[in-house]
């Protein structure tokens, strides 16, 4: 009986706790932003890191939603020769292992552009850091922001931040002006002002690719996950995509695909080889 007096009076107090953090007064939105922005890197260069699993689900889908085709591919990931091009080992399709022939297929092309890449410097990486830092800086005066709550993450306190473009704001850089047409919702870890979770929308059709090669429909949807891990980093967990448009001479498509990302692990050599099983050569 104790026992459950005290586990009542415990979870009560979990409860009280917070209801009274969900009331506290938000943080100053540009000091809030601030820090945020000290803390936001690419997930690409910090991937490069780590060696992981990706699962992969690509649904073609009806004018009407339904689905018509469904993919299922595992990938094990590793550093690849650059950091913005990781290798992604492709172990099963559709629930099938791939066969070891085709495994060692993929670790000779690896093994090819890791030897054309031998020369990549310490100077090159810098540049990449350079040019992210560039991106996020825009990224941040594209956007309005504002402070809406407080919302529980997998057990962690986040501030929700709605975000949609200044229309008075004109990107300088060509890789940030279809952002644009995005507007959506971040969830911020409120102790680490790191992202949690990303949802946003496409208010316009954006052209992509050089002369125009595809083209992206309004309304196309974008969900973007991610966990802190050992208590140490944050890494994405998952990432969804819901799009339509057209490829330049072809036919229209629209394809929902789900990326998961798991089983993570610091890449080195021994890592490699207790994560791959056969790991690359």
């Amino acid at each position: 009986m104790k026992k459950r007096t005290l586990s009542g009076r415990l979870f009560t107090l979990i409860c009280l706790s917070s209801t009274l953090l969900a009331q506290a007064p938000l943080p100053e939105t540009h000091t809030f932003l601030q820090k945020v922005r000290a803390n936001l890197k690419s997930d690409t260069l910090l991937l490069s890191q780590y060696t992981f699993l990706e699962s992969e689900t690509t649904r073609t889908l009806g004018k009407k939603g339904a689905v018509k085709r469904e993919e299922k591919r595992v990938y094990e990931v590793f550093p690849g020769a650059e950091e913005t091009t990781p290798y992604r080992r492709l172990v099963s399709k559709d629930g099938q292992a791939v066969s070891e022939k085709k495994l060692q297929k993929q670790d000779r092309q690896h093994q090819k552009r890791l030897e054309k890449a031998r020369n990549t410097s310490a100077e090159r990486r810098a540049r990449m850091e350079a040019k992210e830092e560039a991106q996020v800086d825009e990224i941040f005066q594209l956007f309005q922001f504002r402070l809406a709550g407080r919302e529980v993450i997998d057990g962690r306190q986040t501030i929700l931040v709605e975000f949609e473009p200044d229309p008075s704001f004109r990107p300088r850089r060509k890789d940030i002006r279809p952002l644009k047409k995005i507007r959506g919702k971040a969830w911020v870890d409120e102790a680490d002002f790191q992202l949690v979770r990303i949802e946003a929308e496409l208010l316009g059709s954006i052209s992509l690719g050089l002369g125009f090669l595809a083209k992206l429909h309004k309304g196309a949807e974008i969900r973007f996950q991610r966990r802190k891990l050992n208590d140490e980093i944050w890494l994405p967990a998952e990432a969804y995509f819901r799009v339509s448009g057209r490829i330049l001479l072809l036919k229209g498509f629209r394809v929902e695909a789900v990326h998961s990302y798991s089983d993570y692990q610091k890449f080195s050599v021994e890592s490699s080889v207790s994560f791959a099983g056969k790991p690359p050569p």
